[in-house]
């Protein structure tokens, strides 16, 4: 959530099957919406998924967690996973109940729907292609769905990773917002995008600027026809671990201390450690909802 006013601390409720059912949504496209996944009572591992993507020879394993946090009252982050196209994508809303829950589900539904009813991209410059349509046609639906209702400021981050389908080496970041993506190699933890928000701008932390501008970012899909995504290459090698997460959890928990956790938990499976860097954030107060999503590469 972004630049929000602080709510009362609501214990023990998180985003259900029905939460996600009865908030209002844009107007869908022509393809199938599936069902949302259920959550627990409060944070919900969505599963960890495996798929090998052909002809990569290498294997792509991944897991999520999102958590309401210990101040909220929603859950305005929504984590996506579609292994077998190799894309991977988490989104921070804002705009309160009526617009950031609205806002990040439909980055997340018309990735899924866009992917669905396409081939299966050859190349990473046709997969980064789906990615920013769908990304644009999701801020055309948000702003619609908006300015219907008569109010402003529902947008979201974005940060979408990609790996090529053709070449196990390189992966793409496409992103807006401040939601980051790191690679973790060889116990060195290194952040590959760069926030879009005003602290960044002046080329300052955000404790180094007023409360009233922590958490403003720059760019956002949502608020305009069109979102420029800033892209950016990885290079890619078998035991690499990357983290896509909202800033939930880099606000609260810094890099060397997310370096140290993954340092010391190397070998877990995917979902205790997605467990295990939420926690961290919880442990820290918790203060936004949390997201994180663990692709490994081996």
């Amino acid at each position: 959530m972004k630049n929000r006013e602080p709510t009362r601390r609501v214990k023990g409720r998180a985003g259900t099957a029905d939460d996600q059912s009865s908030a209002p949504r844009p107007p869908s496209t022509s393809v199938p919406r599936p069902p949302p996944p259920v959550l627990g009572p409060r944070s919900a591992v969505l599963g960890l998924q495996s798929s090998a993507l052909r002809p990569l020879p290498s294997r792509l394993s991944s897991a999520e967690l999102t958590d309401i946090g210990l101040c909220r009252e929603n859950n305005e982050d929504a984590v996506l996973r579609l292994p077998g196209r190799g894309v991977f994508c988490v989104a921070d809303g804002m705009g309160g109940a009526e617009g950031g829950e609205v806002a990040s589900r439909a980055i997340a539904d018309a990735l899924r729907q866009t992917f669905a009813a396409a081939r299966a991209p050859r190349t990473l410059a046709a997969s980064a292609r789906l990615a920013a349509a769908a990304v644009d046609a999701a801020g055309r639906a948000i702003k619609a769905f908006a300015d219907a209702r008569g109010f402003s400021g529902a947008g979201s981050t974005v940060l979408v990773l990609a790996f090529d389908p053709a070449d196990p080496a390189r992966a793409l970041l496409l992103h807006a917002g401040d939601s980051r993506a790191y690679r973790f190699r060889a116990g060195r933890l290194l952040a590959l995008t760069r926030d879009h928000s005003l602290a960044a701008a002046l080329g300052l932390a955000e404790k180094e600027i007023p409360a009233r501008y922590s958490g403003v970012i720059t760019r956002a899909v949502g608020l305009g026809d069109h979102v420029e995504l800033e892209e950016t290459p990885a290079d890619v090698l078998p035991g690499d671990l990357f983290l896509l997460c909202t800033d939930g959890l880099t606000k609260t928990v810094s890099d060397r201390r997310l370096q140290n956790l993954l340092r010391k938990r190397l070998d877990a499976a995917l979902p205790d450690l997605a467990r295990a860097l939420v926690d961290a954030a919880l442990a820290a107060g918790g203060y936004d909802n949390v997201s994180v999503l663990l692709v490994r590469v081996s």
